[in-house]
């Protein structure tokens, strides 16, 4: 595959530069349009605040990009500065959530009892979910707030602990080295909490006793059957292990001595061996 200004030898080794929205929260979002001159056609939709896109070429203050995330034209141009105000910013390729959203508009969109735990964290109640003792022999699971495909039919997992569970979420489509899932510390009940990585959303968590209860790895993904829809067409997309780069990132930045003493259970605390760790 082949992008302007260079070669993109393998998700990888190369990145391309990634930049998010920031501005034209009071004019609908940005202009896109078809050509790099401000006089060429505009197109009808804009690209919205928070949406996450990929450099293709930079000529002066004009942005040709390819979408990620977010709302918007799949493709255009875009002007980076306007009257003295920034309108994109330059993105890391590990930021996250990649959709930025106001809580107000998660309210709007999504029903109540799907918000109540994906933006609220209220776990479900044990054995209740939908998808606890549902065994598809075909499709996926998404994210029911973004529809991102987070699982496999093949990770489900029958250990029985009472929610859905999956021993591995399936990659990025943008970048097969990017996990769908990422863990973050959970301050208040302790343990790995588990996110989308593109909208933020509160998953379940994640346990490290998979080869335990029958997974094929030593993830045990617990989630609330409201964060996820199950839709019926197969993906071709890889499994991996979620990300745990901020967890363990956090946990030594919370330790006094760099270690995990006082912040969890040590025995909890250690590097899946999963060759993708991300």
């Amino acid at each position: 595959m082949e992008s302007k200004g260079f070669a993109i030898i393998s998700p990888s080794s190369v990145r391309m530069r990634l930049w998010r929205v920031v501005g034209g929260c009071d004019s609908g979002g940005l202009v896109v349009r078809d050509g790099r001159d401000l006089e060429s056609g505009a197109m009808e939709e804009r690209l919205q605040h928070g949406a996450t896109v990929e450099e293709l070429q930079v000529v002066g203050s004009r942005l040709h990009y390819k979408k990620r995330s977010g709302n918007g034209p799949a493709m255009g141009w875009v002007s980076i500065l306007a009257g003295g105000k920034r309108l994109l910013e330059e993105a890391s390729e590990h930021d996250w959530p990649l959709l930025v959203q106001q809580e107000d508009l998660w309210a709007l969109e999504l029903s109540e009892e799907v918000y109540e735990v994906m933006r609220k964290k209220i776990t479900e109640p044990r054995g209740k979910g939908k998808y606890n003792a549902f065994f598809p022999s075909y499709g996926h699971f998404r994210c029911a707030a973004c529809a991102t495909p987070l699982y496999s039919f093949q990770g489900k997992m029958k250990n029985g602990c009472g929610w859905a569970a999956f021993s591995r979420c399936l990659a990025m489509d943008f970048d097969e080295s990017l996990a769908s899932v990422v863990a973050q510390v959970d301050w208040v009940s302790g343990g790995r909490e588990i996110l989308c990585r593109s909208c933020g959303g509160h998953l379940g968590h994640v346990f490290m006793d998979g080869q335990c209860l029958g997974g094929d790895g030593p993830e045990r993904h617990c989630v609330n059957s409201m964060a996820l829809v199950y839709v019926e067409e197969e993906t071709a997309l890889n499994e991996v292990c979620c990300d745990l780069r901020r967890f363990h990132e956090q946990l030594r930045d919370h330790s006094n001595d760099g270690s995990y003493s006082g912040v969890m259970d040590a025995s909890s605390i250690w590097q899946s061996p999963c060759k993708a760790m991300r």
